[in-house]
């Protein structure tokens, strides 16, 4: 079929026929039809989305090297690898997706989908480096007046937090809390460790290990933003977050 769309839709449009075929010689006509059909889309010029790994009944386990090779393809895709190296970017996907299907439905890869992956992700990471800033060592994110629990946009943090801790190969990670001038000082300061406590958990949730995470709080000291006593200051009602 003729083909539209960006350099990239019309890689991925090959990449999955190719391994539609592959399904279809190997005998799996059910994955064939499923690649068939995304090769389709591809060819209309849709960016197809990469298999989503948590949806799978069998999730994949937390840090592990389907994971990263998740946290790869991802950056890799929002870096800017769909134009720096459109076809190399393609066969990364349709290669993921590959060695994704299989890890759900045996807890493996399969080899040669798992080296063709490794291959292409870093031809478009090399084509990427030029542009790619290495990743934050530090970050904040911010709480509710008189909460602690982890809103939206903290969560989006601390999940940032962890794919840097993997590409930095960090071995500690640092938490402070901090709250506003409301309140007395006593309670601003259980009130700051419990935020801490807070991004602790979260994190723990997501596989970082408790013993390199280091959780403290400083109450109402170091403001970020200094004001009298009393002051409702969203900036002030924080956790600080180093990487070492």
């Amino acid at each position: 079929m003729p083909t539209t769309g960006t350099a990239f839709t019309q890689a991925l449009h090959s990449e999955y026929l190719w391994l539609a075929d592959a399904e279809y010689s190997g005998g799996d006509l059910s994955d064939a039809l499923y690649y068939g059909e995304k090769a389709r889309r591809a060819g209309n010029g849709e960016e197809v989305a990469p298999e989503d790994p948590y949806a799978n009944a069998t999730p994949i386990p937390a840090g592990g090297p389907a994971a990263t090779a998740g946290d790869r393809l991802q950056a890799a895709l929002a870096g800017g690898g769909k134009t720096a190296a459109p076809a190399a970017m393609a066969r990364a996907q349709v290669a993921y997706d590959c060695m994704i299907r299989e890890w759900c439905e045996i807890h493996d890869a399969i080899a040669g989908c798992k080296d063709r992956f490794l291959a292409a992700v870093a031809e478009v990471e090399a084509a990427l480096q030029p542009m790619m800033e290495p990743p934050a060592r530090d970050y904040l994110i911010f709480f509710d007046w008189n909460k602690s629990n982890i809103r939206g946009d903290a969560a989006q943090v601390l999940d940032q937090v962890v794919a840097s801790m993997r590409e930095l190969k960090a071995t500690r990670l640092n938490l402070i809390g901090f709250t506003d001038t409301s309140g007395s000082a006593d309670y601003n300061q259980g009130l700051s460790v419990r935020r801490a406590n807070a991004a602790k958990a979260y994190l723990e949730a997501q596989g970082v290990r408790s013993d390199v995470i280091a959780a403290a709080g400083r109450g109402e000291n170091d403001l970020l933003v200094p004001t009298p006593d009393g002051v409702r200051e969203e900036e002030n009602r924080r956790v600080e977050i180093t990487l070492e």
